[in-house]
């Protein structure tokens, strides 16, 4: 069965879902799956940090992360032309005309709980690809628990049709036994004193990850404590 995995969101910059989605491929790449991908990049933002094995068959396609009209009145022929035997979508989105199954990731739906943390367009195309999906994909996959009883809340969905997959962990993450001298660099990178402990953020600065009640957090113990606090943009991960 050939299976055509959606990796619009893998560009350069890309956030939190591109990066899981670049983790699915990095796996796939390594793993003894049999040749029958077919990865969908865009042409627009391409990526500029992803090798796939040759047995990986890529195309490039006229639409970005986000494209609502690409993806119902374009992707379904494209599809038939690759003779999809399953659609996956590490997003929200799945098409309503695809003639093969459809799965989907829906991360959360944190536009429909506090749509006051998402930017209008963005929480508009999100909450009609997820109620979409929602309805109509054979399968819905997300990331926690959490999130899946949010799915199942907001969207009525059976719960057997969605599947709670953890995010891994990325090999870079891991811990380093660094020498005197690199951990005293790394102090002075961070403009940190030689000897204090720290806590540290690593995560975009955006209203939906709640910095700012950290910010608050920590101003009302740091008195109390000897940390720091380092806050890590994701941009510079």
């Amino acid at each position: 069965m050939k299976i055509v995995i959606d990796a619009r969101c893998v560009f350069r910059g890309k956030g939190g879902i591109g990066r899981y989605a670049r983790g699915l491929l990095e796996a796939l790449a390594w793993s003894d799956a049999p040749p029958n991908f077919v990865v969908l990049f865009s042409s627009i933002a391409p990526p500029d940090d992803l090798e796939l094995p040759d047995r990986f068959e890529t195309f490039a396609v006229p639409a970005g992360m986000i494209d609502e009209a690409w993806e119902q009145l374009h992707l379904p022929t494209a599809l038939e032309q690759l003779d999809a035997g399953l659609y996956f979508n590490p997003t929200f989105a799945t098409p309503l005309l695809a003639r093969c199954p459809c799965v989907a990731t829906v991360h959360d739906v944190v536009f429909e709980r506090h749509p006051e943390l998402v930017a209008p367009g963005l929480r508009s195309y999100l909450a009609r690809a997820a109620r979409f999906t929602a309805k109509h994909a054979d399968l819905i996959l997300t990331v926690s628990e959490f999130s899946k009883a949010e799915i199942c809340d907001f969207y009525g969905v059976d719960p057997d049709r969605v599947r709670v997959i953890y995010n891994g962990i990325d090999p870079r993450f891991h811990r380093m036994e660094l020498r005197p001298v690199q951990a005293q660099r790394l102090r002075e990178e961070l403009q940190l004193p030689s000897d204090a402990p720290f806590l540290l953020y690593v995560g975009a600065i955006e209203p939906k990850k709640n910095v700012e009640a950290l910010l608050r957090a920590y101003a009302q113990v740091r008195d109390r404590m000897p940390h720091k606090l380092v806050l890590l943009p994701a941009q510079a991960c």
